[in-house]
């Protein structure tokens, strides 16, 4: 065994099951005529915020527009830590067992469809939380264009999904924790292919 974390033990051909199982994920990708090497350029920015009371999301937004668009073209997000659990609804506890799946819905008609395909199929969702937006976006300078409806998603993949999954990839000698870590990354990223594969035949 070798140690990915301390907690952690991971077999010793986990590393080729694991490059078999993902190499499986982006070989549709191959008809999209997506190129998958590394970006020449990129980067990151970083934002220190600390304080002893709660403060208004409003005041990350100056800095944070900065990365509206990376050198590489892909745009910029947003990793944060010490959110308000009261904010979406949950206790602490349900954020530190749960994964948060966040969607955001260009279009709010097929909210329905991702959910039954890419939610529900593979998650047992515990609780849900649409984002809070203003009544008239146009009163936020810099915004130009309505923002999509996001949606927070608290989800544990489902047992049967998750057996299947363990099996399929040949991954049955993983502690539970880090194969759920794994289901989760696969599944967002089987999601985001599909989007891509729907997308191209709009064009």
């Amino acid at each position: 065994m070798t140690q990915a974390h301390p907690n952690r033990k991971v077999p010793e051909n986990y590393v080729d099951n694991l490059n078999i199982s993902r190499g499986n994920l982006i070989s549709k990708l191959d008809s999209l005529n997506i190129d998958t090497k590394p970006p020449a350029e990129g980067g990151c920015g970083v934002v220190g915020l600390a304080s002893e009371v709660p403060i208004n999301g409003r005041n990350l937004v100056r800095p944070l527009a900065q990365m509206r668009n990376r050198g590489n073209g892909k745009g910029g997000g947003v990793a944060m830590a010490g959110l308000d659990p009261i904010q979406w609804g949950v206790s602490a506890e349900l954020i530190k067992s749960h994964y948060l799946m966040g969607i955001a819905y260009l279009e709010e008609s097929i909210q329905d469809e991702v959910e039954e395909r890419f939610v529900n199929h593979f998650y047992d969702v515990s609780h849900t939380h649409v984002v809070e937006t203003v009544d008239d976006f146009n009163t936020i300078p810099g915004i130009d264009v309505q923002p999509p409806k996001a949606v927070l998603y608290f989800v544990l993949p489902k047992e049967d999904k998750l057996l299947d999954f363990k099996t399929e990839n040949k991954l049955e000698e993983l502690d539970k924790k880090t194969l759920m870590d794994e289901f989760v990354y696969q599944i967002s990223f089987s999601f985001n292919v599909n989007l891509l594969i729907y997308l191209s035949h709009l064009l």
